[in-house]
């Protein structure tokens, strides 16, 4: 695994693969797979731990306090497949490398209010990981940020 960075799994991720597995691609899942079976955890951002919070009070795409549960049970599993990273100072500052605006590929300019995202993304950077995620602002973070790469592929 020496060639192959670690993996973030960003939060639908975590959702999606105790949940709804089939929503991930199979990029990400053999991704995911070949990491564990090679000893080594999926890490998640403790600001992901946040956000899962935050979908069990959400009324559109949320998720039910039982789902949260179910996620929760194997996070803190300690045979389990995903370690949470927590947030911290360095963390924190590396967010501030991570651009609120950019320009994608095509010339348009994004903006990225959302804290999570940036946060998920500063995880990574700090820590080398690649961010295993869905989320086309993450995506459009990797064409601006030359540290930060991302797994996913076509579904």
């Amino acid at each position: 695994m020496s060639e192959q960075r670690l993996l973030l799994a960003d939060t639908m991720v975590v959702a999606w693969y105790v949940l709804d597995p089939g929503r991930l691609t199979d990029i990400a899942t053999s991704a995911m797979e070949d990491q564990t079976a090679s000893n080594y955890p999926i890490s998640t951002s403790a600001y992901s731990v946040v956000e899962l919070v935050y979908m069990t009070e959400k009324n559109n795409n949320g998720i039910t306090v039982e789902e949260f549960g179910a996620v929760m049970e194997v996070l803190d599993d300690p045979d389990g497949p995903f370690v949470v990273v927590p947030v911290d100072h360095g963390i924190a500052a590396t967010v501030r490398s991570i651009p609120r605006e950019f320009t994608s590929g095509d010339g348009a300019t994004i903006t990225n209010a959302d804290p999570g995202d940036r946060v998920i993304a500063a995880t990574a950077v700090k820590h080398g990981f690649s961010v295993i995620t869905s989320d086309s602002k993450i995506h459009g973070l990797s064409t601006v940020l030359g540290d930060l790469d991302v797994v996913w592929g076509a579904a």
